[in-house]
């Protein structure tokens, strides 16, 4: 092994930065495109329950046996889907942009929480969110310039419709 192959030659800093979990965490460009194509393609359970308390958006009364096979991008462009549960993906969006290991920390989890709003607001007329009216159509615009948007381009474009 040659010493550009070690970490013995790197600063106590520079292995810090490379040791935390933290450091890349947060993707860029098509990688984030990536994780977000992979994350709408999944069943919502188990990922949903990651984030703490979410069981508690779902109500009595919803039927999970058959939304939780569903896939994140099944739930966000039916017009069917409990509002219940696109306020439990806005929640699990949250989660997974806090929390530093998380592989959708970053656009991917921001893609998703404005997805669950718009599509509450398209399908239900409800708002979920304290954001105001302007912050949300800026949040729609950039997500509609991001890679890996694709099943969720109408939802937004829609959202952005519905003034």
């Amino acid at each position: 092994m040659s010493n550009l192959d070690s970490v013995d030659i790197l600063k106590p800093i520079q292995l810090a930065e490379l040791l935390d979990p933290g450091t890349f965490a947060v993707w860029n460009g098509e990688d984030a495109a990536m994780m977000l194509r992979h994350q709408l393609e999944v069943p919502l359970i188990p990922d949903i329950y990651s984030a703490p308390g979410v069981e508690h958006s779902f109500g009595t009364t919803l039927d999970l046996g058959h939304w939780g096979r569903q896939t994140f991008a099944a739930v966000l462009t039916c017009q069917d889907s409990p509002r219940e549960l696109l306020q439990a993906i806005k929640e699990f969006a949250q989660h997974s942009q806090n929390l530093p290991e998380s592989p959708l920390r970053g656009a991917a989890a921001t893609i998703l929480y404005y997805a669950a709003i718009a599509a509450c607001v398209v399908h239900h007329k409800i708002k979920i969110s304290g954001l105001n009216p302007e912050q949300l159509r800026q949040g729609y615009r950039w997500a509609l310039s991001q890679p890996g948007i694709e099943p969720l381009r109408q939802i937004f474009e829609t959202a952005l419709e519905d003034r």
